[in-house]
C-alpha cells in the first residue's frame, strides 16, 4: 500500500500532525518505535496514582489547547486558584502573584509593590519583539534597578514561564511573550497527560489513520522527492510525505543518511540550539502537613512544588500527588544525587514529615523540558519546511515561530499537516 503521509512520532505533536492530515481525507500512517504512545506526554501510574512525566501544564491560552479544541477533543482539567508560597532565606512569604498578596507582600518595597503591579496589568500590552535583542536578566535589572526582591520574583517567573534557568542566555522578549500566555492560567489534566493522548489516539484512529510499531531507519528518496520511510526491520511504507515529528537530532539523523545537502539547514541550526532539562521528584504521599501549601517558588533557587492532585483527579484514595523540579542551567551541571537531595530538603520545608506519609517517589535526573530554549541572539526556530527535502516536513516544541513547549508542538503539527495537504494537492 501507498501512503499519502507517513508521521513519524506519536508525541502531542506526532498525533495532532496525523488527525489534522487524515480529516483532509488522506491515508495516513503513523510510526512509533516504543510500546506506549504519547512520549514526554505519556504518564505513568505508580502504587494507585496517575504520575506525568514531571510537572506538566496546559496553557489556557496557549496555541495547543486552542487547536486541541479546534479538533473537538475535550479538555477535562482543573486550576490551582491564583496563590502559593514564595521561600526567601529560609522564611515562607505569600507569593505576590494576586493582587492582596502582591499589595501587603513582605518580599518588595513599597515602591517595588507598586511598580511590579503596573507591569503585570501592562503584561500583555508590551511589545515582546521590542525586547528579542536584551536578555532577560538585564531587562529585569534594568526594570527594577534598585530592588532585589522584584528582581528575584521575577526572574522566578521566568523560570516557572520557560522551565529553564539561563536568564542570562534568554532572550527577553520570548519570556514577555511566554508570560502573555501564562498569566492567563493554566490546566491541570484529569487522569494525567496520558487521558489526552488517549483521546487524541481514539480520534486519530476514528480519522482512519493506521498507527504502528516501527522504528524509521531512513527516508526513501525519489527523483529529490520524498518517497517514503525505511523501517528497521527493513519494511518500506511508500508515501509521498513524511512528517518528522520528532527531536532535531532524530530528524537530522534521518535527513543525513539520505545524503546530499538535506537537513543542512537543520544541522547548522542544531549546531547552535540549547535544549532545556530539568529534575524531577514526583512524590506520591496519604496526607500533607500543610495541606493548603498547593503552590511554591523558591526566590533564590531555581526550585518549583505543584500538588497537582489539588486540582486536577489523579488518584481514587484521596493520596496526594506533588511534582518538585529544579530547573537546570545546562545539561553539563546536572548532579543527580546532590539535586534529589536538594528536591527532598525542598519538600521537606514545605511538608515536613512526608516520608512518614509517602506513597510512592520516583525521581527523573535529567528530563528534556524542550528541545530548544530562545536563546539571545538565534534567529529563531526552524520552519516546518526547512528540511531541504520536497514532501518532507518536521514538527516539535522546536519547530516554527508559535508558543514555546507544548503549544509549539501543537502548533507546529498543525502547519506541518498543512504543508502536507497543499503538497498533496499539487
Amino acid at each position: 500500500m501507498k501512503w499519502d503521509t507517513v508521521i513519524i512520532g506519536s508525541g502531542l505533536s506526532g498525533l495532532i500532525a496525523s488527525i489534522v492530515a487524515a480529516q483532509a481525507g488522506h491515508a495516513v500512517v503513523l510510526v512509533e518505535r516504543n510500546d506506549k504512545l504519547g512520549g514526554r506526554a505519556s504518564s505513568e501510574m505508580m502504587k494507585g496514582s496517575v504520575l506525568n512525566m514531571g510537572a506538566h501544564a496546559l496553557y489556557r491560552s496557549g496555541e495547543a489547547a486552542a487547536i486541541i479544541r479546534e479538533l473537538g477533543i475535550p479538555i477535562e482539567a482543573g486550576n490551582l486558584p491564583l496563590s502559593g508560597t514564595a521561600v526567601l532565606e529560609g522564611s515562607l512569604f505569600p507569593l505576590p502573584i494576586n493582587a492582596g498578596a502582591l499589595l501587603t507582600s513582605k518580599l518588595l518595597t513599597w515602591k517595588g509593590r507598586m511598580k511590579l503591579a503596573k507591569l503585570l496589568l501592562r503584561l500583555k500590552a508590551i511589545d515582546s519583539s521590542a525586547l528579542r535583542d536584551i536578555s532577560w536578566m538585564d531587562w529585569v535589572v534594568k526594570y527594577f534597578p534598585h530592588d532585589r526582591g522584584a528582581q528575584q520574583f521575577m526572574l522566578a517567573m521566568g523560570r516557572l514561564w520557560t522551565y529553564s534557568n539561563c536568564p542570562e542566555k534568554l532572550s527577553a522578549g520570548a519570556i514577555i511573550k511566554q508570560g502573555q500566555v501564562a498569566v492567563d492560567g493554566v490546566y491541570y489534566l484529569h487522569d494525567g497527560w496520558q487521558s489526552l493522548i488517549d483521546a487524541l489516539k481514539k480520534r486519530a484512529e476514528i480519522e482512519g489513520v493506521a498507527i504502528i510499531k516501527g522504528k524509521a531507519e531512513a527516508i526513501l528518496i525519489d527523483g529529490g522527492e520524498t518517497a517514503g520511510v525505511v523501517l528497521a526491520n527493513e519494511e518500506r511504507l511508500a508515501a509521498s510525505t513524511v512528517i518528522a515529528a520528532v527531536s532535531p537530532e532524530e530528524a537530522i539523523r534521518l535527513l543525513s543518511k539520505a545524503g546530499g545537502q538535506y537537513g543542512d539547514k537543520l544541522k547548522q541550526w542544531g549546531a547552535r540550539m540549547t535544549a532545556s532539562y530539568a529534575s524531577c521528584l514526583d512524590i506520591t504521599v496519604r496526607k500533607l502537613a500543610q495541606p493548603k501549601r498547593s503552590f511554591a517558588l523558591h526566590m533564590e533557587r531555581p526550585l518549583y512544588y505543584s500538588n497537582h492532585s489539588k486540582a486536577a483527579r489523579l488518584n481514587n484514595e484521596g493520596h496526594q500527588v506533588i511534582h518538585l523540579l529544579k530547573y537546570q542551567a545546562s545539561v553539563e551541571q546536572i548532579d543527580a544525587a546532590q539535586d534529589r537531595k536538594e528536591l527532598e530538603a525542598w519538600m521537606s520545608m514545605l511538608q515536613p514529615g512526608w516520608r512518614n506519609e509517602l506513597v510512592s517517589e520516583r525521581f527523573i535526573p535529567k528530563a528534556v523540558v524542550a528541545n530548544t530554549m530562545p536563546i539571545l541572539g538565534m534567529a529563531g526556530r526552524p520552519a516546518v519546511e526547512d528540511t531541504g527535502l520536497r514532501g518532507m516536513y518536521v514538527s516539535g516544541d522546536w519547530v516554527g515561530q508559535q508558543g514555546m513547549l507544548a503549544d509549539a508542538a501543537v502548533a507546529s503539527a498543525k502547519q506541518a499537516a498543512h504543508g502536507v495537504i497543499r503538497f498533496l494537492r499539487g
